[in-house]
């Protein structure tokens, strides 16, 4: 009798898709109210959660505290390896349906999924990776003004690839004795910068022209 009931079992591949998908999700997604990467107010319940399915309430702590640090929520991957279909049915939803931490200088290359997560590395799995959590620190002008020396290498995966906003952060930087910038294709600007950072603490900014790269560039063809 054992027998035949283990063979009229449900198995994982019997059920219908629908079903399936749904145990994926609670196996292989964090609930967007436990996602301890979330902007502060995250915590409170959204009406507009990108899942559908209904909360779980997940425990992310050993301890009732308000004050302890909630660890992350455990995910089981391990399905993915149970057959090939799992895999193809699943593995997009691990990646694309989690927030994953960029990382500090290489952005959505190497993200983690939490802290104390290996970084993805295959590049194929990470290009899946929809939705990212970045962390910028908002007082580097108070830091890095009236410091002795100021070296900073801004770079880009291709040449012109980017723009200067992301060194627009530094122009409130005042007092520093000595400083050098590298903005590759941005000379005039990276000039214009660290001139900014050398005047004394509470000076005014002066004008950046805009086409003053251009102009620099189109010289040195001459």
């Amino acid at each position: 009798m054992s027998t035949s009931h283990s063979a009229n079992s449900p198995t994982l591949m019997g059920l219908p898709v629908e079903l399936r998908l749904e145990i994926y999700s609670y196996l292989l997604t964090v609930p967007e109210e436990d996602d301890h990467r979330s902007p502060s107010d995250a915590s409170s319940a959204s009406s507009s959660s990108s899942s559908s399915r209904p909360p779980m309430k997940r425990s992310t702590s050993s301890s009732s505290s308000c004050c302890s640090t909630p660890k992350p929520v455990e995910l089981y991957p391990q399905i993915l390896r149970a057959c090939h279909q799992t895999y193809d049915e699943a593995v997009e939803m691990l990646y694309a349906s989690n927030k994953f931490a960029a990382h500090s200088s290489m952005l959505t290359t190497f993200p983690r999924l939490h802290k104390g997560s290996a970084p993805v590395a295959a590049a194929h799995l990470s290009q899946l990776i929809r939705r990212f959590t970045l962390r910028l620190r908002l007082d580097a002008t108070a830091l890095l003004s009236g410091l002795d020396e100021l070296d900073v290498d801004g770079w880009q995966a291709q040449y012109l690839g980017a723009d200067i906003g992301a060194l627009r952060m530094l122009e409130g930087v005042r007092g520093v004795k000595r400083a050098r910038v590298w903005a590759g294709g941005y000379e005039a600007y990276a000039h214009w910068l660290q001139n900014q950072m050398m005047k004394g603490i509470g000076e005014p900014m002066d004008e950046f022209q805009e086409d003053s790269d251009s102009d620099s560039s189109a010289s040195e063809d001459m």
